[in-house]
């Protein structure tokens, strides 16, 4: 109110002497044609009096030459009074002149007033605005300050993701945003109401943390802006399913998927049918679609020349919580290429209450494994978190180091060099066995593999970046304060055909306690590569 009132009173002397100038541009004129009447009345009766008084005095010959006088005084007067009336009607139009360059003046001076007090009322409400609202996610331009790329990405579509719902996909697939394809998403050019957007259901509960957005091969179709949202209720499935039955006019169930697959495109009356049916439910459940990156963020389409790849950190707190639908908004059409959500998923078993006699994949992304920490000398393909990955069989490789002896005359195991990864389970488990895949790397393995293991629940309760912190500070340390279970080197024996290793622990005679863990860490010396490791045991008791 305070800013509405100063913007009031900031007007009202401008209107004042927009009012006041008005009215002078009639005035003058019919002011002084009254003037010039009465002047010339008084002349005409000061000069017509003193011949009245004389004429009986006079002859007639006196009089004649008196009123032919009296005519060409008047004759005279009119003239005088035309010369006047002509050069009042020559100031009034300079005065009218002046007055109108003065008005346009006057109004591009008030305008611009004008402009600077909108500017600044703006910008007042913008700075309130914004500071009452929190951004959900804020752009990290430097790629060395990204820290989230180790976590998993939760949008492969070999983890389970799934598109439900596509407005439009009439030049490339939707499907490929999820995958190592290079063709991307890409839409029609829209020439109707609305945008066009795509909702995506994650195989699990997934925790997100940041965004990778890519545009590479996008030079001509590429989408000026986006948005994504996402919600957690499992209820929009069924909803999308029952609006496209109705939209395809099926009736035989056995036809459902086959007719549903076939539809590319959809106009806006049907899209929009099928978000009102979402938001509705959605409403009524009190689950809303919830904004995780906003449409005015950045220009894609101005920006496009400086970079290709866009990473987006979860700004928010609050934010940072399970989802099970991905909502992408492209305004209005466009394309991308790829996009991944780096997070966790949330494991089926993090709930159970008793100790499950099933064997499991501890090390599967699909059961909440992540990896949090690695350092590495020289890697020159893949990564540690391929080592947990089923669906990339490449894992990771280092260089050869450069400094070791010319001539090996015994076996050395290269303590000071730190080819390590740290990996956090998804739940507490017992370890039985670990299982090593060297693969494509049969002539580049390491000599030996050490594997490390970790009983903290306290830390697995924590959120990825902050177990992150924990273990990237304390490998930093001389003497780390973190005490692993060190379990015996395995090392990999060579000139075998064989490229898939066994290590058991129930062989070597560790018990249950020792056997339990929610970390492991796998440590190469000194160099090489291997392709899988997986983790095999049993999921303990979650704590209450």
């Amino acid at each position: 109110m305070v800013v509405f009132h100063l913007f009031v009173k900031a007007r009202l002397p401008l209107l004042g002497v927009v009012a006041v100038q008005r009215d002078r541009r009639n005035w003058p004129e019919h002011y002084r044609w009254e003037e010039s009447e009465k002047r010339g009345k008084e002349k005409r009766k000061g000069e017509e009096t003193p011949i009245a008084n004389a004429g009986s005095k006079n002859t007639m010959s006196e009089r004649g030459e008196e009123k032919t006088t009296c005519r060409e005084g008047e004759e005279s007067v009119l003239g005088k009074r035309k010369l006047c009336k002509v050069r009042e009607e020559e100031e009034d139009e300079e005065e009218n002149s002046t007055e109108s360059s003065n008005d346009e003046k006057g109004y591009v001076h008030k305008k611009k007033k004008k402009k600077k007090l909108l500017t600044i009322f703006n910008n007042i409400f913008n700075w309130i605005v914004s500071k009452n609202t929190k951004n959900p996610s804020i752009e990290i331009e430097n790629i060395n300050e990204v820290n989230f790329l180790n976590f998993t990405n939760v949008l492969y579509k070999h983890f389970g993701a799934k598109v439900i719902f596509v407005t439009d996909e009439s030049i490339s697939k939707c499907e490929n945003l999820m995958t190592e394809e290079k063709v991307g998403w890409i839409t029609r050019r829209r020439r109707d109401v609305g945008h066009e957007w795509l909702i995506i259901k994650l195989k699990l509960p997934s925790i997100i943390y940041g965004i990778e957005l890519n545009f590479d091969n996008m030079e001509d179709d590429i989408c000026p802006h986006l948005s994504i949202e996402v919600v957690h209720n499992p209820s929009i499935d069924d909803i999308i399913k029952e609006e496209e039955y109705i939209l395809n006019d099926i009736k035989n169930n056995e036809q459902k998927e086959e007719k549903i697959i076939k539809r590319k495109s959809y106009n806006f009356l049907e899209s929009y049918k099928i978000d009102k049916s979402i938001s509705d439910l959605l409403e009524n459940e009190g689950t809303p679609w919830i904004e995780l990156l906003q449409a005015d963020c950045v220009d894609f389409l101005k920006s496009f020349k400086k970079k290709k790849i866009y990473y987006f950190k979860i700004n928010d707190l609050s934010l940072i919580k399970p989802w099970t639908h991905i909502r992408i908004n492209l305004y209005p059409d466009g394309g991308i290429n790829n996009i991944k959500f780096y997070g966790e998923f949330i494991s089926l078993f993090k709930k159970h209450t008793i100790i499950s006699k099933q064997k499991i994949f501890l090390n599967k992304p699909e059961n909440g494994c992540t990896l949090l920490y690695y350092n590495c000398n020289y890697i020159y393909k893949g990564h540690p978190k391929n080592l947990i990955n089923s669906y990339k069989i490449d894992g990771f490789c280092t260089k050869r180091l450069n400094n070791r002896p010319p001539i090996i005359l015994r076996t050395l195991t290269y303590n000071s060099i730190k080819n390590i990864a740290i990996f956090k389970f998804g739940v507490r488990g017992i370890i039985e066995n670990f299982t090593i895949d060297i693969g494509n790397y049969k002539y580049d393995h390491p000599e030996c593999i050490q594997f490390c293991l970790l009983d903290c629940i306290d830390i697995l309760s924590l959120d990825l970046l902050e177990q992150k912190r924990i273990f990237e500070e304390d490998e930093k340390l001389q003497k780390p304060k973190i005490q692993w279970l060190y379990l015996p080197p395995y090392k990999i024996p060579n000139g075998q055909k064989k490229t898939f290793f066994n290590f058991n622990l129930l062989e070597l005679n560790f018990t249950a306690i020792e056997r339990t863990a929610t970390h492991f860490k796998i440590s190469l010396h000194p160099d090489g590569g291997i392709s899988q490791v997986n983790v095999i045991g049993t999921v303990l008791a979650s704590p209450q």
